[in-house]
């Protein structure tokens, strides 16, 4: 058996390794799936009134996105600690999706 040698690039702050790796688990697409499933299932929704000016009276109560609560939303932000320690980086990370004709992963 012969070692081989890795291809990998020793330049400060760069790493050509993959960070999401082709897995044996049957879902390999677990981090979108949690992506996905914090974005429906854990968004926190509060009515927020409009109110006359003059009269103070509720005119109508709309729907204001307040954030996010749940298990996904705790996996997701250890996620995001993991990502800060590989990429090393101090600032906020955030992992997103598009549209699907957009072929992009953003950071």
């Amino acid at each position: 058996m012969k070692a081989n040698y890795s291809d990998l690039k020793h330049i400060s702050r760069f790493s050509n390794r993959n960070i999401i790796c082709v897995s044996p688990l049957k879902n390999k697409d677990w981090l979108l799936d949690l992506i996905f499933d914090r974005h429906i299932f854990e968004s926190k929704i509060q009515p927020a009134p409009f109110k006359d000016l003059n009269s103070q009276q509720c005119l109508l109560n709309f729907p204001v996105f307040v954030g996010y609560r749940g298990k996904n939303t705790e996996m997701y932000e250890a996620v995001l600690q993991i990502l800060k320690v590989i990429l090393r980086e101090s600032r906020n990370l955030r992992l997103g999706t598009g549209d699907r004709k957009i072929d992009k992963f953003q950071l």
